[in-house]
């Protein structure tokens, strides 16, 4: 555990102004602040399409040689089945599209952390198969391959019917390991400053070690948190050690500051990327988050 200091002596320790060179490349087509839901933008369609995993409203599986009525049923257990790379049936109602309006992924599960399995240009159509039970502005579409994906609303228009009409899709569980991350705040120590990331932990299990590092879109500086405190989340401002967390527990969150030496931070583009897991030294299931955040 740290000290009870309140006033810790964080210049003292060059460890936590290690810079380094980047060698990660990084393309962001759009950006948005850092308040807002984070979905981060591909440059191309990737090439590797992983499993997709999806829980979602069907018809009564008992064989009908009738067509399926495009009428909404309600969801219910014995309405459900596994989706995976099967190919889907026609969605309903019939002839609601999803027309994107940015380029954007489309993810086995509604939110960031979930595996991206395709990826589509400005002005691509879509048939859209359902919706979530909650307004998270994702959609489940169906691709030109029958795979079932789901896609952020934010860039994307829907046409051709009433969103309401809709099926709600159950999303599949999220992964072991998974975060979104935030802005807290910028603050300063007797002319060192740090920049606060909120962590909130959407995984099923404790998130236990992290490392993190912020740069500016130009790579002329770059600053890391402190790899001896990668086994726990410590943050301060204003000269005062704040907190700190030896793990975050699925549904919590928590903070860690990033020292940035004589450089504030406010008001700067920041790449900022984070990797956390579920045991200490890095190790375990983990997950990496590189997003653009607008102190």
């Amino acid at each position: 555990m740290e000290s009870s200091n309140p006033r810790p002596n964080f210049a003292a320790n060059p460890a936590y102004f290690a810079r380094a060179g980047a060698f990660f490349f990084l393309i962001f087509t759009l950006a948005f602040p850092a308040c807002s839901q984070q979905e981060e933008f591909p440059s191309a369609t990737p090439t590797a399409v992983p499993k997709a995993a999806l829980v979602v409203a069907a018809p009564s599986p008992t064989p009908s040689p009738s067509p399926v009525s495009p009428t909404p049923r309600e969801t219910n257990a014995s309405a459900q089945q596994t989706g995976g790379s099967e190919p889907l049936s026609s969605p309903t109602p019939q002839g609601l599209q999803l027309k994107t309006t940015g380029n954007v992924y489309c993810r086995s599960g509604p939110a960031v952390y979930y595996k991206a399995i395709a990826a589509f240009p400005p002005g691509t159509t879509l048939p859209v198969l359902g919706r979530t039970a909650t307004e998270s502005n994702y959609w489940l579409v169906q691709t030109d391959m029958g795979l079932p994906c789901w896609i952020w609303g934010k860039y994307a228009d829907l046409t051709g019917g009433d969103p309401k009409d809709l099926p709600v899709m159950t999303p599949p569980p999220p992964p072991p390991a998974a975060f979104i991350i935030s802005v807290d705040r910028v603050g300063s120590c007797n002319g060192t400053w740090g920049l606060t990331l909120l962590i909130q932990n959407k995984g099923l299990l404790p998130l236990e070690s992290i490392e993190a590092t912020v740069m500016d879109q130009a790579k002329t500086f770059e600053y890391h948190y402190p790899l001896n405190q990668s086994h726990r989340f410590v943050w301060w401002y204003n000269c005062e050690l704040k907190g700190q967390n030896e793990s975050i527990p699925p549904g919590g969150q928590g903070m860690i500051t990033i020292p940035t030496d004589s450089q504030n931070l406010q008001g700067w583009p920041l790449v900022v990327r984070v990797r956390a897991c579920t045991e200490n030294e890095l190790r375990g299931e983990c997950f990496e988050r590189t997003t653009l955040l607008f102190p």
